[in-house]
């Protein structure tokens, strides 16, 4: 990256670019790490995933994480790749 850039365009480019979950909840438990999707893939769990490892290295406290999708639709493939990754799928 050029160095002459300025810092207000550098935070900029870092607010666009940075990962993000669509949806954080938090109950007296745990938390609840939520990504939508329409037409769930391969590639949605790997965000969820992905945002679930990222959150597990620099958690806000000691409670548990739980990663859900949720989706209109979603691929038997899919489903069990999320059962077998401890992701919650819901199909509303």
């Amino acid at each position: 990256m050029p160095a002459d850039i300025p810092a207000e365009m550098l935070q900029g480019l870092w607010r666009l670019s940075r990962k993000r979950i669509d949806a954080v909840g938090e109950t007296p438990t745990h938390w609840l790490l939520i990504e939508l999707r329409p037409a769930a893939g391969l590639g949605a769990l790997g965000h969820v995933q992905t945002y679930r490892s990222l959150w597990e290295r620099d958690p806000p406290d000691t409670k548990p994480v739980r990663a859900y999708l949720v989706s209109d639709r979603a691929d038997p493939d899919v489903l069990q790749t999320a059962i077998n990754a401890a992701i919650t799928v819901l199909v509303v």
